[in-house]
């Protein structure tokens, strides 16, 4: 390729970055240009062909192609997809799901290349580890919704990364994000039982329904458990038919909130506290690593305390994983499990397990929703006709959202989610392309 085709070529790049940049279909800087001196007619390859605006156009859905006549057509990969409908063709840009993070989170300036090595974040003061947000060169914003958006330029999490407050939060990075540790969205109930919920999601009632549109009912009632909350599906029933929470929020996540909370019971018996919500937004990549991932599963129902008119705390709703980047790989677990019903003699019910097994409720209490079983079990009892278990709680919601949205391109060999993606109609683990403009 000779001299000046070369500044052809390179003149054309210059125009076309400058555009994908602008996100628009014409260029102000003009790119007529002539290599040596502009009157040498004898120039055996002719003027160069003035190229103000180059043509652009969109090929196969991914690739913006910029094409200027006497030059070599100009290849963009488009990470988020190629858009040709008005302003014209030009690379997307991502519009982050859940309703609170927005497209300018994702601009780096001034953000710094983060690694947490375990520990906590709190959606509600911006706190990391106890420190400010500001004071490690985060920046944190109350997003709406009741969300707190943590922005980084890239983001490494190791250890286990426990999430805090009653907001739910949304890890935003314009460079790759890489999990090779746990992020624990469930409430202070670690493997068991209780009230509180995770960050974003619902409180388990006492005595009353549970917190959250989603909220199972709570009973009052002697002998009477209550019901699961509900999310992805709804909550088992506690024992004489208490009923469990409703199906709430849809498969896109648009408003990201967590799980709802298990009613409460008669004699002390708690609901379990829903699962939380997170959302990872990354303009680059997402990784998750072998034993690594996010539990966001929902807290048991607690036991009561032995007396004969006691019930048992319906367990709380798995809450919601929202995962948005052009490439994803997945090679850990992600879990939004219910948590187990309690039951009359002080059992309580085990909290969404990292797995796909489902929590187990005390004796009597139903066990929480799990992989392929999305819905709480009903609480029964510990005894012949006896009615005071606690409904298990519900499957919460998993979205993942790439530049392509194929799903063959999310899921490595040994990776669990639960529920799957493989898990039929039912399941509330879905995929797409994520929305761009």
């Amino acid at each position: 390729m000779n001299r000046r085709h070369l500044a052809r070529q390179r003149i054309l790049r210059i125009a076309l970055v400058a555009g994908a940049t602008l996100v628009a279909c014409s260029f102000s800087a003009p790119v007529s240009q002539r290599d040596g001196d502009p009157g040498d007619a004898g120039d055996p390859d002719g003027p160069i062909v003035s190229c103000d605006a180059p043509t652009l156009s969109c090929s196969d859905g991914a690739t913006l192609r910029a094409s200027c006549q006497g030059t070599s057509d100009v290849l963009t990969p488009c990470p988020w997809g190629c858009l040709a409908d008005a302003p014209g063709p030009r690379c997307g840009q991502i519009v982050p799901a859940g309703g609170a993070v927005l497209p300018a989170d994702l601009d780096p300036t001034g953000l710094v290349d983060a690694s947490l090595a375990g520990g906590t974040i709190n959606g509600n003061t911006g706190e990391i580890n106890g420190a400010a947000a500001s004071t490690l060169g985060v920046v944190f914003r109350q997003g709406s919704n009741n969300v707190g958006v943590f922005r980084f330029k890239s983001l490494q999490i190791s250890g286990v990364l426990k999430l805090q407050g009653s907001r739910a939060i949304a890890l935003v990075a314009e460079g790759p994000i890489t999990i090779n540790g746990v992020i624990d969205a469930r409430g202070p109930c670690n493997d068991g039982a209780g009230a509180t919920a995770g960050a974003g999601g619902f409180a388990g009632g006492d005595e009353d329904d549970g917190s959250g549109s989603g909220g199972g009912d709570g009973s009052d009632t002697p002998n009477r458990g209550a019901g699961g909350g509900g999310h992805g599906a709804v909550g088992g029933n506690g024992g004489g038919g208490i009923a469990g929470g409703i199906v709430v929020g849809d498969p896109q996540i648009s408003v990201l909130f967590g799980g709802g909370g298990g009613g409460g019971a008669k004699t002390i018996s708690r609901g379990g506290g829903g699962g939380g919500a997170i959302q990872i937004v990354s303009n680059q990549s997402i990784s998750i690593a072998t034993a690594s991932g996010i539990n966001a599963g929902g807290c048991g129902g607690l036991g009561g305390d032995g007396n004969s008119d006691a019930g048992g705390g319906g367990g709380g709703a798995g809450g919601t994983i929202l995962l948005e980047a052009p490439v994803m790989t997945i090679a850990g677990t992600l879990a939004v499990n219910g948590g187990g019903g309690g039951n009359r003699t002080e059992g309580s019910g085990s909290a969404g397990r990292f797995d796909r097994t489902p929590a187990s409720g005390a004796t009597g209490g139903g066990s929480g929703g799990a992989g392929a079983m999305f819905a709480g079990a009903p609480g029964t009892g510990a005894g012949t006709n006896q009615t005071n278990g606690g409904g298990g709680g519900a499957v919460g919601r998993i979205r993942i959202n790439t530049g392509t949205g194929a799903a063959t391109e999310l899921i490595r060999t040994g990776a669990t989610l639960s529920p799957g993606l493989e898990d039929g109609t039912g399941t509330t683990t879905t995929h797409a392309r994520a929305a761009s403009r």
